[in-house]
């Protein structure tokens, strides 16, 4: 099956991405996973306006903080591993609802 342009652009996008993720110091491994643990929520926030080296190091930022430990002695530090269980469900939810909407859709 051929690639259109754009599936080929953001496949390049995605790569270049991950070399980004590489020059600053994730292993090939490592670079590919955090790529993908980001990618869609960010695609969503930003689109794919960013240059790969904004891109990857806002990625990078992103995982950081994910993988930080909250220190109650810093105020800048706030906790809000509670908070996981409800994102998830807001995803869940979230989801359903847009699948309801295509099923309607067909269905008319």
């Amino acid at each position: 099956m051929k690639r259109s342009s754009r599936q080929t652009m953001i496949k390049l996008y995605a790569q270049a991405v991950i070399s980004e993720l590489q020059q600053l110091g994730y292993p090939n491994g490592q670079a590919k996973e955090v790529f993908f643990r980001h990618y869609r929520d960010m695609k969503r926030l930003f689109g794919l306006e960013q240059n790969v080296c904004d891109f990857a190091k806002m990625m990078d930022e992103f995982e950081r903080a994910m993988q930080k430990k909250h220190d109650l002695s810093d105020p800048n530090s706030i906790a809000v591993g509670h908070l996981k269980h409800l994102a998830q469900a807001y995803i869940h939810k979230h989801k359903s609802h847009k699948r309801a909407g295509l099923k309607r859709m067909d269905g008319e």
